[in-house]
């Protein structure tokens, strides 16, 4: 049988991997409307 400590130590694992998938999408995410923007802006000349 798992601990209480194992399972918070598990899912505190899990919750870190999720935040640094979070955090590599949220930077995609603007390195795409920026992308967008200079591209916006390039037409727009």
């Amino acid at each position: 049988m798992r601990s209480e400590r194992d399972i918070r130590f598990r899912q505190e694992k899990e919750f870190t991997t999720l935040r640094i998938d979070f955090d590599e999408l949220e930077q995609q995410l603007e390195e795409a409307i920026n992308a967008r923007d200079r591209e916006f802006e390039a037409n727009k000349r």
